[in-house]
This record gives C-alpha cells, sequence and structure tokens, in this order.
C-alpha cells in the first residue's frame, strides 16, 4: 500500500484500491471489445474498444444493468438479495462526507462523491474515456438512484452538458426545493470570503512516481475582495 500523500482526516483525496463486488455481473467484465463502439461525434465512424490500464478503477467495462445492481446493493446498505458486499455500517460510512472542509460546499467520501441538490443527500461518482461519459447518483435518504452513460463526446462537450442537465431536470421534477431567496448578511459574506484565501493545489494527484510532474501544475490562490456598492461578489 502506497504512503498517503496527507495525514487521515485532514485533506479530502481519492483513492482507487481494493474494488470488488459480489453481485452476480451478467455483462460486466474488464474486455469486451466486441461491443461498446464510442465515437468523439455521433455522426462519425465509430472507434474500436477502449482499452484502459487504470486498474481498477478504470479498467472494467459494464452495462447499465448491471451498474443498477451495484446502485440497488448500496442503497439496501451493501446487500443484493442474498448476496453483499459490505457490511452494512461500511455501507453507512461509505454515504457519508467525513470530513467536510468547508459547508456547505461539497467534499469527499469514501468512494463516493458528495453531490447534494435540492436539499436532498447525493452522492455520485463519474467515470470519462476519451469517448464514453457515464454519472452514477444516488439520492440515498429517497432510495433513488439514475445512471446515464453516453458513447460519444459530442460537440462542445455535450455530454458533460447532457449530464447535468439530466441530473437537474431529474431532482427538479421529483424532489423539487423551496430556493433561499439568497439574502445574505454583508458581515457573513465577508467572512466566508476570507475563509476562502489561500493557496489550493489538487489533491488527487500522484507522489511517488513520475506522474509527480503534475504537482507543477496551475494552483490556485483566490483572495477576497469588498464588495460592490455594498454588496457581496459571487465568482
Amino acid at each position: 500500500m502506497p504512503d498517503r500523500l496527507y495525514a487521515p482526516g485532514t485533506t479530502p483525496t481519492y483513492s482507487a484500491r481494493h474494488v470488488a463486488f459480489e453481485l452476480s455481473p451478467t455483462s460486466a467484465r474488464t474486455a469486451r471489445k466486441e461491443s461498446f463502439k464510442g465515437y468523439l461525434l455521433g455522426s462519425d465512424t465509430p472507434f474500436p474498444y477502449e482499452y484502459t490500464a487504470h486498474v481498477p478503477a478504470g479498467a472494467l467495462a459494464s452495462t447499465a444493468t448491471d451498474i443498477a445492481r451495484f446502485m440497488i446493493a448500496h442503497l439496501n446498505q451493501g446487500a443484493l438479495q442474498e448476496n453483499r458486499i459490505l457490511q452494512a455500517t461500511t455501507a453507512r460510512l461509505m454515504h457519508t462526507t467525513p470530513y467536510a472542509m468547508l459547508p456547505p460546499l461539497h467534499g469527499m467520501g469514501f468512494g463516493f462523491y458528495q453531490h447534494d441538490i435540492n436539499g436532498r443527500r447525493v452522492i455520485f461518482h463519474d467515470g470519462d474515456t476519451r469517448f464514453f461519459h457515464s454519472q452514477l447518483n444516488l439520492f440515498v435518504d429517497e432510495n433513488v438512484g439514475i445512471f446515464v452513460s453516453v458513447n460519444s463526446t459530442g460537440r462542445d462537450g455535450a455530454a458533460d452538458i447532457l449530464r447535468a442537465a439530466l441530473f437537474r431536470t431529474f431532482a427538479d421534477r421529483y424532489f423539487p426545493y423551496m430556493e433561499a431567496d439568497g439574502q445574505v448578511d454583508s458581515k457573513i459574506a465577508a467572512q466566508h470570503a476570507r475563509a476562502m484565501v489561500g493557496h489550493y493545489v489538487v489533491s488527487d494527484r500522484s507522489s511517488s512516481n513520475f506522474l509527480a510532474i503534475n504537482r507543477f501544475s496551475p494552483s490556485y490562490s483566490p483572495g477576497a475582495w469588498d464588495g460592490v456598492g455594498g454588496r457581496g461578489v459571487s465568482y
């Protein structure tokens, strides 16, 4: 097991190790070159199956049917009929965000990202290759999940736009929420702005191999500015 970049409980980051499940999948496998053709644009000619060595997070080819079984198991606290992939306590832990750096901004859990919407608790994970773009969302408290996968990137990032629009429309239709009036106390807004000031680097990165060179990629250093006309500024 490689060394952690950060001490446990201090910085949310990502780990992709020891992923396995016993859900009797009917069509998921690590290589199906006879299926799953992808496109850059839907009007283009298809490209052959994409092989990836990003194991285990990126080497599995699956179907919506088997992903649905995986989702149902999580919504059932780790069980699907007679099969169990997780203890109930483990599943509940995976469905929470153990360390919220700056609530209510979304954080990272154990294997899932926080994706709350309309006041509902949602966890999700997405997946992208050159041609395929997928997203899994679980409305944990409502016992509902939604999964989408497309086999084309589309023009002008259409795949990402589609995923976001579907998620938002689904939530607004089935789990609507009355938005707040948007009024924020100017003093509180200033405090929140000052809390964001700092130097940020990507926590999901390599440190022990040649990919560590990516640490020289751009970092972010937001500052706090006074409002315009006595009002806060959103950016």
